[in-house]
């Protein structure tokens, strides 16, 4: 494998992905918009949420992030270590 199909490999690992909250500021986020859009309906919060908040993820680096708590804490994750751009595409020279 050459160089170029290598730094090809890793680029189509580390890509942005959209995660959605029910508000902007929540401690929650979710992978799909309807997702979000159904938390805000069951959140008495007095605030119009028919746009949820977002921010972006690095797909692979996000997977990490779950994994390491097993699946039980995947909607509460801050992703503080899988934020885009992530530090593997930084080294590669991706930017938002």
């Amino acid at each position: 494998m050459s160089e170029q199909e290598v730094i090809a490999a890793i680029r189509a690992l580390h890509k942005p992905e959209t995660r959605w909250m029910p508000y902007d500021g929540a401690d929650v986020s979710f992978d799909t918009k309807a997702e979000a859009l159904e938390a805000a309906a069951d959140i008495d919060l007095g605030i119009c949420a028919e746009i949820p908040a977002t921010f972006e993820v690095c797909a692979h680096c996000k997977t990490i992030e779950e994994g390491a708590c097993e699946g039980e804490c995947t909607r509460e994750l801050g992703y503080l270590t899988s934020l885009w751009p992530c530090k593997t595409a930084i080294a590669l020279g991706i930017r938002p």
